[in-house]
């Protein structure tokens, strides 16, 4: 499930991520789904200001709980101050808590969320290692395991790139980067668009590699290496993720 400093740190208030931790629909294998919507199933109300034309959300009950308990006490007030979030412009309640601009709020909000990229076991962690700076995590499994993109993005790289071996490397819309090495096989080519859980890769054991694992990386814009498990929560070494 998505962490509560996640979202915090995606700019919904403490009592916004309460109501979402509540929805069960909200998750589905430990992420965010995104689906598109038939407007005919979505209940009207007067005064809301509902617009035509699809969209994304969360999922159609989830999204209008969250629209009932996070919105309406919202705009029964006007002093509050304007909504923000990372990446999305600052709003004022009214804006952001019509129907469907809540429902792309959300969507834009979790399109920052990163998932995890592959199963396996955890086996090692970012920072010093073997005397040198291990700038990501590893999950380790069989070669061929299914590699998938963490999050919505383009590929800027997909080759053999020295101690990495044949790697993919994708840049996301606000300019963060994800790198996938290690791999015995790219199924994505540079310039691709790809959206979150697509297949990417297949893992392998090619270059500086000790066994069949996935060396994961999240780069800021500046490019410089941050821990991953920043974005996908605590895991201890030797851990089935």
């Amino acid at each position: 499930m998505i962490s509560f400093a996640s979202f915090v740190g995606l700019g919904l208030s403490s009592a916004t991520v309460a109501v979402i931790s509540n929805i069960a629909t909200l998750t589905s294998q430990d992420q965010l789904r995104l689906q598109e919507v038939d407007l005919s199933a979505v209940p009207l109300k007067s005064g809301m200001g509902f617009s035509p034309g699809p969209h994304k959300l969360f999922g159609t009950p989830a999204t209008i709980a969250l629209f009932e308990q996070v919105c309406m006490p919202e705009m029964l007030s006007s002093s509050r101050r304007p909504v923000s979030s990372f990446g999305v412009q600052s709003a004022s309640p009214n804006q952001v808590c019509s129907f469907w601009s809540f429902a792309d709020y959300l969507d834009e909000l979790s399109s920052k969320v990163f998932s995890l990229p592959a199963s396996g076991v955890f086996t090692s962690g970012f920072g010093p290692r073997w005397s040198r700076h291990h700038s990501g995590i590893d999950i380790a499994n069989n070669v061929g395991t299914a590699i998938r993109a963490s999050r919505s993005g383009r590929v800027v790289f997909a080759d053999s790139l020295g101690a990495y071996g044949l790697m993919v490397e994708i840049q996301h819309p606000d300019g963060y980067k994800t790198r996938y090495a290690h791999c015995n096989e790219l199924l994505v080519a540079v310039g691709e668009r790809v959206a979150q859980g697509d297949l990417i890769a297949r893992m392998g054991n090619t270059g500086r590699s000790t066994g069949p694992h996935l060396h994961f990386e999240i780069r800021s814009p500046k490019g410089i290496a941050i821990d991953p498990l920043s974005f996908l929560g605590g895991m201890t070494i030797q851990q089935q993720v």
